[in-house]
């Protein structure tokens, strides 16, 4: 085993000291290389410039979509409420008409809810010296 180990070692190829184990770049002039340096610095600088420039058109138009969003959304609450408004307006003037139909009806004034409460517990029973008529009028009894 061991003239096995030995022929396994001699069979695989051994790298001499003297060859480069990296291929080397090959010798450009300084001033050719720091051109090349200036224009990719060039470029990069005009790149991040175009997409400073891109990202704030971009979130100019993001803000004037808000406030647009915004003043629709005002616009529309307030013709909501409006509406709203309009509606219980004339309901409003509905529930007049009705009240003045039936103070046309009775003949008089509508009675009130207090002087309604006293009538009623009058009527319980309760001996009061004063009644009222239907004009609203008191008599004595």
């Amino acid at each position: 085993m061991v003239d096995l180990l030995l022929s396994d070692a001699a069979a695989t190829p051994q790298i001499s000291a003297a060859a480069p184990a990296v291929k080397r770049k090959r010798l450009a002039s300084s001033l050719g290389e720091q051109e090349r340096r200036d224009r990719k610095r060039a470029i990069d600088r005009e790149a991040q410039r175009s997409l400073r420039e891109k990202t704030k058109k971009h979130i100019a138009d993001l803000e004037r979509t808000i406030e647009i969003l915004r003043s629709k959304d005002c616009n529309e609450a307030n013709a909501s409420l409006l509406s709203e408004i309009k509606v219980l307006r004339a309901e409003n003037e509905r529930l007049k008409d009705i009240i003045d139909s039936v103070k046309n009806l009775v003949g008089g004034p509508v009675v009130s809810r207090n002087t309604a409460s006293a009538n009623a517990s009058n009527a319980d029973g309760e001996n009061n010296s004063s009644a009222a008529n239907s004009d609203g009028t008191h008599f004595q009894s």
